[in-house]
């Protein structure tokens, strides 16, 4: 073979690998955006249940003329104690988490989106 073929088709590599690289990155800085929409649609999912957990809790106290936890009945007791829970301890903590993960995307999606590449082809 002669060997200005041979260091055409090396180039040639090197130009391809270099497109394909600057592809890749640029699909993860789009991947980056997407998870950042997506915890921030989960966020806002994670608000409106902590407001719909305190109207069915109202809707529950009203419907037992109680005013106070003691004056419900048990199975109206345990339901609201399960949307308390929810309310005050699994929805905040999903709002907390999703919000530091737009926080950090946003920041530094550069980061994220190396961190993406090499999660997908260093395994």
């Amino acid at each position: 073979m002669d060997p200005q073929y041979i260091e055409a088709l090396i180039n040639q590599l090197l130009k391809t690998g270099e497109i394909l690289a600057t592809k890749a990155f640029e699909l993860a800085m789009r991947q980056i955006l997407v998870l950042a929409i997506q915890h921030t649609i989960i966020a806002i999912f994670m608000v409106a249940v902590i407001l719909m957990c305190s109207v069915f809790i109202k809707k529950v106290y009203k419907s037992n003329g109680a005013s106070t936890f003691d004056d419900l009945d048990e199975p109206s007791g345990i339901a609201v104690a399960v949307l308390f829970i929810v309310q005050w301890i699994a929805a905040p903590i999903g709002v907390l988490i999703s919000i530091s993960n737009v926080i950090a995307y946003t920041i530094n999606p550069e980061w994220y989106a190396v961190k993406l590449l090499l999660e997908t082809f260093i395994k």
